[in-house]
């Protein structure tokens, strides 16, 4: 599934740099993991929370990047996740422009589990907590999306639900 048609277009038609994958990892209370990327200046969007991934490698499929990318920036933990769901692709237009390939996994460790190798911070958010913080704008866009899905968990409760 596409994010939005104007992402089915401009995919069909090649208008996209590269392509990467990011995981929302969810925990057992239907919270989401976010990385506090580092404060330096040269990398989009310092001090910005987000999901975690990154670029593919030359002939890397998507669910492989997303993996890959899960490991080397949470450490061997992300053996112990579920089963990797593709939830989107959208294209990146205030990044690289990659076309990214969005999936969903869940996990029963904590945070302090893993072993954060990039950014400041690592926590789990429940989604009525995100309206509150810093979070990059592409990010922003995929869990609203998800959240419009019916799937993020209604406020003080477990399940869909809406906004």
């Amino acid at each position: 599934m596409y994010l939005s048609e104007q992402d089915r277009i401009e995919v069909e038609r090649g208008e996209f740099t590269g392509r990467a994958s990011m995981t929302m990892v969810l925990d057992e209370d239907d919270r989401v993991l976010l990385n506090l990327r580092d404060d330096k200046p040269e990398i989009l969007y310092p001090n910005h929370w987000a999901i975690l991934g990154g670029a593919a490698e030359p002939g890397e499929s998507p669910v492989v990047t997303a993996r890959r990318e899960l490991g080397e920036e949470i450490g061997s933990a992300v053996e112990e996740f579920g089963e990797f769901e593709h939830f989107c692709s959208v294209i990146d237009r205030g990044g690289h422009r990659h076309l990214v390939s969005v999936f969903i996994t869940r996990t029963t460790m904590p945070s302090t589990e893993f072993t954060l190798t990039e950014g400041q911070e690592l926590r789990f958010f429940a989604f009525e907590e995100l309206d509150s913080i810093t979070i990059t704008p592409f990010v922003r866009q995929v869990l609203s999306a998800y959240r419009a899905s019916g799937r993020a968990p209604k406020p003080g409760g477990r399940g869909g639900g809406s906004w």
